[in-house]
């Protein structure tokens, strides 16, 4: 896999496709309190993150830790809620006149590096409208945390499996693209956040990524192997990439099936706590890239397509 310096993800963008095809990154108008799965506008953003700011000044920072405890180390408080709830607040104000921090707890700020990182992805799609490509997504039961200051350990332990999986999968070493987001969500009955990957894979990387992962002699034990991974198709561009990056913050129950398509707002107290734990994540933490490499603002394949050949490029020093 290809780590990608955070600086590197703050600055990369579409360099021409948007220009040319920005129709897959329209947002679309509803309600002001619809939750939608949809690319949303700016101003659909500004108003989640002044929502996100109310609810951290009502937050009870004491309740919290009493309730939960935090031996491992204090994360909950090395940002207290008030001070994100301002950041937040300044984020969201159209009026502002100096650029914002970065700050993954933003709804703002995630739109916007939608539109950079998944913009600059779409052009190997659009340069090769011959290869196959899909979304993706990856999960085990591992990668669960409450409030203890185990994320930081989760983040870890979700980069090993998914590069453990790419590795006996054959897929980092397979011509192609792949990009992944490390999302969450609530599961209410548990009081457990649960990290999981979605991402776009296109090539000879979704062929290998199809494949179960093959344990060898030097690959991990099995029970320290790679991830449950699902494959599904592009339908709505707009739709699925705000899955894989969303600009708001959900539960998911575990009485509810698996495929019933539900959409419900996470609850607090959690959802100012697991605003507070991302706000201590940078974007090189949570998103991970494979088979391309950081170019002039963009993003280049490792290996490009000619006459359904791959041909190794190298990589620029």
């Amino acid at each position: 896999m290809a780590y990608l310096s955070t600086a590197e993800l703050e600055f990369v963008g579409p360099r021409d496709y948007i220009q040319r095809r920005g129709s897959a990154l329209q947002p679309e108008a509803r309600s002001q309190n619809e939750l939608s799965p949809h690319f949303e506008t700016v101003e659909v953003c500004q108003r989640e993150d002044r929502r996100r700011a109310a609810a951290l000044r009502e937050f009870d920072e004491g309740v919290v830790s009493s309730s939960f405890g935090d031996n491992d180390d204090d994360w909950l408080f090395e940002r207290s809620a008030d001070e994100l709830a301002t950041l937040l607040d300044q984020i969201a104000d159209p009026d502002r006149t100096i650029p914002a921090p970065p700050c993954l707890a933003s709804s703002v700020y995630l739109r916007g590096r939608q539109i950079g990182v998944f913009g600059a992805a779409l052009e190997p799609l659009a340069a090769h409208p011959e290869l196959d490509r899909a979304w993706f997504s990856g999960s085990h039961p591992a990668l669960s945390f409450r409030a203890n200051g185990r994320g930081v350990r989760v983040i870890a332990e979700a980069r090993s499996r998914l590069h453990d999986h790419l590795q006996l999968s054959g897929t980092s070493s397979a011509p192609g693209f792949l990009l992944a987001f490390l999302n969450g969500h609530l599961i209410p009955e548990l009081e457990q956040f649960h990290l999981h990957y979605r991402g776009l894979v296109l090539g000879d990387k979704l062929t290998a990524l199809r494949q179960p992962s093959r344990p060898t002699p030097a690959s991990p034990s099995p029970a320290r192997q790679g991830l449950a991974i699902a494959i599904h198709p592009i339908a709505d561009m707009g739709q699925q990439l705000t899955r894989v990056m969303p600009w708001y913050l959900r539960e998911r129950s575990t009485a509810v099936p698996a495929n019933a398509a539900t959409l419900v707002r996470m609850r607090e107290p959690y959802h100012s706590m697991y605003l507070l734990w991302l706000a201590k994540r940078d974007l090189a933490d949570l998103l991970v890239v494979d088979g391309a490499f950081y170019w002039y603002g963009g993003l280049e394949l490792r290996q490009c397509y000619s006459d359904n050949k791959a041909v190794q490029i190298a990589i620029p020093r």
